[in-house]
């Protein structure tokens, strides 16, 4: 079950907003933006505030992202973990961490999943100060006293922000898988990390395992199209996109990246149609 959705049910939320939130977020992991910010507007409370606060933050939108996160904000543990990512978001580290202090001290460094939110607001921010993210994973580690896969996706997150980079990141998607091996996610950002090394045997071996896990896992999709890009191999990075596009919601920056790998499997006529919508949508 999903972090936020687990701790929605523990503070007392009602099934029905913490299905919403649960449905939210696995949309905002597949990168079906508009399709959350449907479902997250249709009730307002603390924990959709948040959601939406993670949504703009994950489309580089850090001024919408810290108005939703300071309307979910408050005095319990959930509200200052939201407090501190609504400063996280505008790049005030020392605040967001007095926030974030605060949330663990008043669960007395013991609740998992206040920790885990915590080390989840680092990784998803762009933030480079670290040192404070990894002592919260520890104290987390001990707390769940075995490897939960959500904290080490985190962890993994985290640690792509710090000079150890990505051998500690791969080392922690890794644990992820181990703790579960049926999460797909983890085999996803291990897939994405292997791309960007341009290690593509071991790339395509995650991405694949992370469709075969859950076909409808879009992203998975175009990182395999990267990958065969990257490589060279553009007939099938052009077919792998084309799945992505089966699966991903529609978005000018979609329909501009399928225009580039029309372009460069020489489809002329098809790219400039593709390029001309997207002029359409969106002139910028």
């Amino acid at each position: 079950q999903p972090l936020l959705a687990a701790f929605a049910m523990v503070a007392g939320t009602t099934a029905a907003t913490a299905q919403n939130v649960q449905s939210a977020q696995r949309a905002i992991e597949l990168g079906r933006y508009n399709e959350a910010r449907t479902i997250l507007r249709s009730g307002s409370n603390p924990e959709t505030n948040f959601e939406l606060g993670r949504l703009y933050q994950m489309r580089d939108m850090p001024d919408s992202a810290a108005f939703y996160f300071n309307r979910a904000s408050g005095t319990t543990p959930f509200g200052q973990v939201a407090a501190g990512r609504a400063l996280l978001a505008k790049g005030e580290v020392s605040p967001a961490e007095q926030q974030f202090d605060a949330a663990a001290k008043a669960t007395k460094n013991k609740d998992a999943k206040v920790l885990t939110m915590i080390v989840q607001a680092y990784g998803e921010s762009d933030s480079k100060d670290t040192g404070k993210a990894q002592a919260y994973l520890t104290t987390a580690q001990l707390v769940n006293k075995k490897d939960e896969p959500a904290l080490m996706v985190a962890r993994g997150d985290v640690f792509l922000h710090s000079d150890q980079g990505g051998g500690e990141a791969m080392t922690s998607f890794d644990r992820a898988i181990t703790a579960n091996p049926s999460y797909a996610q983890a085999y996803y950002k291990k897939g994405q990390l292997s791309v960007r090394s341009r290690n593509f045997n071991a790339a395509r071996e995650s991405l694949n395992k992370a469709v075969e896990l859950d076909p409808s896992y879009a992203p998975a999709y175009r990182e395999l199209a990267d990958m065969y890009y990257y490589a060279g191999q553009y007939d099938l990075a052009l077919s792998t996109f084309q799945k992505y596009i089966g699966l991903a919601e529609k978005s000018p920056a979609t329909d501009a990246q399928y225009a580039s790998f029309l372009y460069l499997t020489k489809k002329y006529p098809e790219a400039l149609t593709e390029v001309n919508k997207v002029l359409v949508t969106d002139p910028k």
